[in-house]
């Protein structure tokens, strides 16, 4: 992680959690696609 640091010239790097993730986009959770970040497909593409 501390290169990731190093070359966005950052001091502070945080993860953030799925669900706040997903209100920082501000749409409902079932319309999001978040199987990169929780290994779920949408259950529209089921």
């Amino acid at each position: 992680m501390e290169w990731i640091v190093k070359d966005l010239e950052v001091t502070t790097l945080r993860y953030q959690t799925i669900d706040d993730m997903v209100e920082a986009i501000g749409l409902p959770k079932e319309k999001l696609c978040l199987y990169c970040w929780n290994g779920q497909h949408p259950k529209a593409i089921r």
